[in-house]
């Protein structure tokens, strides 16, 4: 801490007095004529108030940077979330935001990946934080006890419960590739096959977003020129289908993560011997991930990405 005093604090009721009646033990005499000095000089009433708004400081900062470390994991992680969001939802300026990332030797990525995960979880696990992977094992465990199968919606809930972050993700991904697609290709050209793109059993948008748990907002939609383009060439079912594509791809990238995540990387654990049982529980691992994206959506994947 700042100052080598321990605080003895003893809450009895003195009437008259704003506070209950502390007792400081002065550890350090130079340290206690300093803080008297500062205490007088910055206008408190007495040394006890000047030391509880110094300890006062120390928490609001802590919690601001727990606040930070949450909001960078999300940086790190999402493709949606930019350094502009992370400084709006942590209350602090952007050039704020920077300098940490400096003290901490937090790198500035031109593309996210997996390579930086293991820098942010060793500093939220420090700060008594609970990494988003941990917790989407927590999750998925809670939904697997309710009920044995889990479709998509399940999954991709569990492992981002929030909705606005759950389907700005889902939209950034989508619209990442299409980008791609379209960018020298037109919707014909697409399906070189023919296909009539206007016919089939295609979902509306709305009950494309309902049934994978996402956030349908048509006011925010109509802004999206990607949508838009491919609304004026009675297109827009190639948007739903990519909409479903990118929400199965954001599933595999998350399990991918659980699995890749490794506590032991970043703080150092005994580990118990296993008796031979290591095999066994890659198995059980391997089955687990296997049976949360379903043999028909793999296919789907499949298919899609020929079509790309």
């Amino acid at each position: 801490m700042f100052i080598n005093l321990v605080l003895d604090v003893l809450q009895e009721n003195m009437g008259k007095l704003d506070h209950p009646r502390t007792t400081l033990f002065v550890i350090d005499r130079d340290i206690w004529i300093d803080a008297k000095a500062k205490s007088e000089s910055l206008g408190y009433d007495s040394v006890s108030e000047y030391l509880f708004s110094l300890l006062r400081s120390d928490l609001e900062r802590q919690l601001l940077l727990q606040t930070l470390l949450l909001e960078l994991e999300k940086y790190y992680e999402y493709e949606h979330y930019t350094l502009s969001l992370v400084a709006e939802n942590a209350s602090l300026p952007l050039h704020s935001v920077i300098n940490i990332m400096n003290d901490f030797n937090f790198p500035i990525p031109e593309e996210k990946s997996f390579t930086f995960n293991h820098v942010i979880h060793s500093e939220l696990i420090k700060n008594k934080l609970l990494p988003r992977e941990i917790q989407g094992i927590i999750n998925l465990k809670r939904k697997l006890e309710q009920r044995k199968t889990l479709d998509n919606a399940d999954i991709l809930t569990s492992l981002i419960p929030d909705e606005t972050e759950r389907t700005a993700e889902v939209l950034s991904v989508t619209r990442k590739i299409l980008l791609e697609i379209f960018e020298n290709r037109s919707v014909e050209e697409f399906y070189k096959n023919g296909t009539n793109y206007e016919e089939g059993d295609f979902l509306s948008l709305r009950s494309v977003f309902g049934k994978l748990g996402l956030l349908y907002d048509e006011e925010g939609l109509s802004y999206d020129p990607i949508l838009n383009n491919l609304r004026e060439q009675k297109a827009e079912r190639i948007f739903g289908e990519f909409i479903e594509y990118s929400a199965i791809l954001l599933i595999k990238r998350e399990l991918r993560r659980i699995e890749e995540f490794k506590l032991d990387q970043i703080i150092d654990i005994e580990k118990p011997k296993m008796c031979g049982q290591e095999g066994e529980m890659a198995k059980q691992r391997d089955s687990l991930i296997e049976n949360l994206v379903s043999e028909s959506d793999i296919n789907y994947l499949k298919n899609l990405e020929l079509m790309a």
